[in-house]
């Protein structure tokens, strides 16, 4: 017997007109399909050592916090919460590919964390993170052991590119950066060195006001694209959260006052020089690859102090999040993404975490939300 998690969808929610893209690009030259993966034959070594290295943190980081395994990235939720995918409907044809496809309406989770694998005050140094998991999705699942999964994850955090080129330089910083130097060479350790200084000392107002990047590349059917989520503007004026978890704090504050939105983007590959699928330093700039919106999330207004906000916030912060959950038209690309398959299972397994969610369909009767129910099969 093994307890899965179903969400009922409330009536009217899947149903109704999709968000027109006023942001979409015409369609007047279609986008490349020259691009390619290269893999270095150490990686499937490196995928073991980042794996190692990174449960090796997770139990280090259980004797600080009672025992308790955490993530190996991304321990510090703010919240996780039930949303809505919403796939516009003009998409141009090189985008309507996979869950973009046609224009419809995804339940999904959506999980504000910050970056590293301790818990600590919102003050401290550091990136946040925006995972998606989109619901209800076709195709099998390219996650290992879970080809039966029907959902779609999207990692973002606040940086369009990583601070590594490749997996072993990935491998090497999670060393530390006692010795990155020898193991990089000079320039490219303080090349990181000032990258991570850049993304992780500034402050953060609103996790609602940033813009999250997924960084590294992933499929849209026969392209080559990277995503990122664009805030929507918020009406009215905000007071400045203190204390070491300001961050949820300020989220508490908007989502009581009105819902919260992004508009999901995506750029196309263009070449290999100026939007690179291998080198995961590279931000793919706008004036080289004009991004077009492909979808709106939208969270809803509520109050994430009630008993029913906390208990879903805990319910969504135990499901494993990864780039992997996701069907052939939207795999991951890339070094870093081939490596996050080993090194991310490796994580979720060690700390352990709910079965993948499955969409019930409607019922007769249901209120007009999503509702979470475990059920035994």
């Amino acid at each position: 017997m093994t307890r899965k998690l179903v969400i009922v969808i409330a009536a009217g929610l899947l149903y109704g007109a999709a968000p027109a893209c006023l942001l979409a690009a015409p369609d007047d030259n279609a986008p490349s399909t020259r691009w390619r993966e290269v893999t270095d034959p150490a990686e499937a070594e490196l995928s073991a050592q980042s794996a190692a290295i990174i449960n090796q943190s997770q139990r280090t980081n259980a004797q600080r916090n009672a025992g308790q395994t955490l993530r190996g990235f991304h321990a510090k939720p703010h919240s996780a919460m039930l949303a809505e995918l919403r796939v516009c409907d003009d998409l141009p044809p090189r985008a309507r590919h996979g869950i973009f496809a046609t224009a419809k309406r995804y339940p999904c989770w959506v999980r504000f964390s910050n970056g590293l694998g301790v818990t600590q005050s919102d003050h401290s140094p550091d990136l946040r993170g925006l995972a998606i998991k989109v619901l209800g999705t076709e195709g099998p699942s390219l996650a290992p052991g879970e080809a039966s999964a029907k959902t779609q994850d999207f990692l973002m955090a606040t940086a369009p590119a990583f601070p590594v080129r490749n997996a072993s330089q990935y491998v090497a910083l999670l060393q530390g950066f006692k010795g990155l130097s020898k193991r990089v060479g000079r320039a490219e350790a303080l090349r990181i060195g000032a990258f991570v200084a850049r993304r992780t000392l500034r402050r953060i107002e609103s996790l609602t006001t940033e813009t999250y990047w997924t960084g590294v590349p992933l499929k849209l059917g026969p392209h080559a694209v990277k995503c990122f989520l664009q805030p929507q503007p918020m009406a009215g004026q905000f007071p400045r959260e203190k204390g070491p978890d300001y961050l949820r704090g300020d989220l508490v504050a908007r989502l009581r006052k009105s819902d919260v939105r992004f508009d999901f983007m995506v750029q196309f590959f263009v070449d290999e020089t100026r939007t690179p699928i291998e080198d995961a330093a590279v931000e793919w700039q706008v004036s080289d690859s004009q991004p077009i919106k492909v979808a709106e999330l939208i969270i809803s207004s509520r109050d994430l102090e009630s008993p029913k906000a906390k208990a879903q916030s805990l319910l969504g912060t135990s499901l494993a999040f990864t780039p992997w959950h996701a069907s052939e038209d939207h795999r991951p690309l890339g070094s870093i993404m081939r490596m996050r398959r080993q090194a991310y299972g490796a994580s979720s397994a060690l700390r352990g975490h709910h079965a993948e969610p499955e969409p019930a369909q409607h019922q007769e009767g249901e209120p007009e939300f999503l509702e979470l129910r475990t059920v035994d099969h």
